[in-house]
């Protein structure tokens, strides 16, 4: 599920910028790293 959502995350980011090549690692990166905090935003505000 983890692998899913980065990879729908990391499209996406490629779709903004128009499928231009060469930014697939950093697309990726960024994404699984945006995936990360929004799961540690979860599980730290899943007591409040």
């Amino acid at each position: 599920m983890f692998q899913k959502m980065v990879a729908e995350r990391a499209y996406s980011k490629a779709e903004k910028r128009g499928f231009k090549g060469g930014h697939e690692m950093e697309d990726w990166l960024e994404a699984e790293s945006e995936i990360k905090n929004q799961y540690f935003y979860w599980f730290q505000n899943a007591d409040e």
